[in-house]
C-alpha cells in the first residue's frame, strides 16, 4: 500500500491523537469526579428513563453540571460541546479534541479533530510541520481553527477508501442506515430503530460512524517506523511515502 507523504503524516497524526486522548481522559476524569463518557454521553439522558429515581438523580446532576473548566493542575482547560470535548493546554496551546464514540469504542476521532491536532501540536509531542503548512489557511501562529477543512477532506477520504480509517461500529452504521427515513411533512431525517435493535448507549446511533484506526493502519505505521532493508549491506533508510499529489 503506497501513501503520499502527507497521507502518511496524517495517519501518524491520527494515531498520536488517539494516544493523547487516552492520556488526557484520566486527567479530565479527575477534574470532573466521574468518567467523562458517562458524564456527557450517558447521564444527561437518564432523565428519559422510566425509572423514577434515575430521573430524579439525572435532574439533580444536570443542575450542577460543569460543561467547561480547568484540570486540577491548572494546565488544561476543557469544554464539552456537541458529542465531544475540547482539551487545550493553557500555556502552549496544544489542543486535543476528544470525540466520543459508541460504548464499545468510547474514544474515536474525526478528520476535523485530526486537523486541529496537527495545527496545534507542540514539543514534547510529535509535530507535523510540512503537513501543517500545507493544511493552514492562515499564517502562524496557528490555533485549532487555523486548518483548512477543504484541504484536509481529500486526505481523510483517501485513508477511509484504503480502509485505514474505519467506522467505530460498522454494524450499527448499517442499522442506522436501514431505519433512517425522510419525513415528507417536515423534510427532516428521522432515525427510528426498533427497541430490540437499539444500541446500549443513548447516543450510540449518532456517533457510530466516527473513525478509529484499523489494524492494518497500525501495522502500516509499525512498518513505516522500521528502517527499510538495504541491498548488498548498504546503510538502511527509513520507509517513506511517495511525493504528494498535485
Amino acid at each position: 500500500m503506497e501513501l503520499t507523504a502527507f497521507e502518511l503524516d496524517f495517519l501518524r497524526a491520527a494515531a498520536d491523537l488517539t494516544r493523547r486522548q487516552q492520556e488526557l481522559l484520566p486527567v479530565l476524569e479527575q477534574a470532573l469526579g466521574s468518567d467523562p463518557y458517562d458524564f456527557w454521553m450517558v447521564e444527561p439522558f437518564l432523565a428519559r428513563s422510566d425509572t423514577w429515581w434515575q430521573c430524579v438523580l439525572a435532574r439533580l446532576r444536570a443542575r450542577f453540571r460543569r460543561e467547561y473548566g480547568r484540570t486540577r493542575d491548572g494546565l488544561w482547560r476543557w469544554n464539552f460541546h456537541g458529542l465531544e470535548c475540547d482539551v487545550e493546554n493553557v500555556i502552549d496551546g496544544r489542543f486535543v479534541r476528544i470525540d466520543f464514540g459508541p460504548m464499545s469504542r468510547r474514544l474515536t476521532f474525526t478528520g476535523w479533530g485530526v486537523l486541529q491536532y496537527i495545527m496545534c501540536t507542540r514539543a514534547p509531542w510529535p509535530t507535523f510541520d510540512a503537513l501543517a503548512r500545507f493544511l493552514a489557511q492562515e499564517t502562524p501562529p496557528w490555533s485549532s481553527l487555523s486548518g483548512d477543512h477543504a484541504k484536509m477532506a481529500p486526505i481523510c477520504d483517501r485513508l477511509q477508501e484504503l480502509q485505514l480509517f474505519v467506522a467505530a461500529d460498522p454494524a450499527l452504521c448499517e442499522t442506522v442506515a436501514r431505519f433512517t427515513k425522510m419525513e415528507a411533512s417536515t423534510g427532516q431525517r428521522v432515525i427510528d430503530i426498533p427497541a430490540e435493535l437499539a444500541p446500549p448507549g443513548p447516543m450510540d446511533f449518532a456517533v457510530c460512524d466516527r473513525l478509529v484506526l484499523a489494524p492494518t493502519a497500525l501495522r502500516l505505521l509499525e512498518a513505516a517506523a522500521e528502517p527499510a532493508a538495504a541491498p548488498d549491506g548498504a546503510p538502511s533508510v527509513p520507509a517513506v511515502g511517495r511525493a504528494p499529489r498535485g
